[in-house]
């Protein structure tokens, strides 16, 4: 075995042996989460998404309800506005004849 062989080995051995090192800190530290921390992590998320998305489906039924509400409101004071405009005009029209009749 040649001296630029064992060299390489060792720098190899060592550069995996940092590289292990390096990923047990991180684990222990919090850093780097394992497939199960992750998978939770994910549901949580999802979860938290699902949330988010059920609440916005809730404005805008309410939004929609609203705005049904209003055209429906906007409807009844429109023929309310009609109706007086009849009653105005029927008023008129029996005062007009009076005043003729005399």
């Amino acid at each position: 075995m040649s001296a630029e062989s064992l060299i390489g080995l060792i720098t190899g051995g060592a550069s995996g042996l940092t590289v292990m090192t390096i990923f047990v800190v991180l684990i222990l530290a919090g850093k780097l989460h394992t497939d199960g921390e992750f998978r939770t992590m994910m549901d949580r998320s999802d979860a938290e998404f699902n949330r988010e998305v059920a609440a916005l489906d809730r404005e805008k039924a309410a939004h929609d309800e609203t705005r049904r509400a209003l055209e429906a409101a906007s409807a009844r004071s429109d023929a309310a506005v009609h109706a007086a405009e009849l009653v105005a005009n029927t008023l008129s029209t029996a005062g007009q004849r009076r005043g003729h009749a005399s």
